[in-house]
């Protein structure tokens, strides 16, 4: 009789830890994620045309986490690839994402960007963990108005280059020495010609961001109305 009890507790061992292990090994990523682009209204963040803009110009760069040979194994440069960790992006709780733990100085790799490097402002940083709160989803803003009521670098400008350009433009050891960060490196790559050409691809000027998007119709419209009102701050 405590031999058949014996069995029938280790039939039901065995039924249990595979069950157990299927649930487990089942959890990453619940709900399931999906990679495909979904169009969301500008009171909620867009990944492609915020979220992606930061990542590409200061952390998926050559030599660090861009898709050739990323830094730590972690290949910030696009949606799927962000998402396959399911450790650096923990949908919904920011708090237990790797990505902004590593952002704010207190992750496994230590601080991010690198010393070195310009850090992320208070509000890259606001819009990387609203992002992660709304779920990380693979969102787009529809193209709609574009704002050229007087362009000036403070209101349109600045925020354009701080989140598209300046992790690499900040620094004369990065960027090809070319420097975006204030107003008056700003305008002189403007007035140089480089600024333009570079975000709008044309000439023989190197296409920016590099590595990225293309900035919208919109913004270089902006850049536009920028230089040829006389590049008002």
């Amino acid at each position: 009789m405590d031999k058949l009890r014996f069995s029938q507790q280790l039939i039901g061992k065995a039924v249990i830890i595979p069950a157990f292990l299927f649930l487990f090994t089942n959890c990453k990523h619940d709900p399931p994620i999906s990679l495909a682009e979904v169009e969301v209204s500008t009171s909620e963040i867009s990944f492609r045309d915020q979220v992606q803009p930061i990542l590409n110009s200061n952390c998926a760069m050559s030599g660090c986490h861009d898709a050739n040979r990323p830094a730590e194994d972690v290949d910030l440069s696009s949606y799927r690839s962000i998402l396959s960790d399911d450790e650096l992006v923990v949908r919904f709780n920011p708090d237990k994402s790797d990505l902004l733990k590593e952002i704010r100085g207190y992750g496994r790799g230590g601080e991010m960007p690198p010393s070195n490097r310009q850090a992320l402002d208070s509000g890259q940083i606001a819009i990387l963990k609203q992002w992660i709160v709304e779920g990380a989803r693979n969102s787009f803003w529809a193209e709609g108005p574009c704002d050229t009521n007087f362009v000036a670098f403070s209101t349109h400008i600045e925020p354009l280059l701080n989140n598209a350009c300046n992790g690499c433009h900040s620094q004369s050891s990065t960027g090809g020495g070319i420097l975006l960060n204030s107003f008056s490196l700003a305008k002189a790559s403007a007035e140089s010609g480089k600024l333009l050409a570079s975000v709008a691809h044309t000439g023989s000027a190197s296409p920016m961001p590099k590595g990225g998007n293309k900035l919208s119709a919109c913004q270089i419209r902006q850049i536009e109305l920028w230089i040829s009102n006389n590049y008002p701050n």
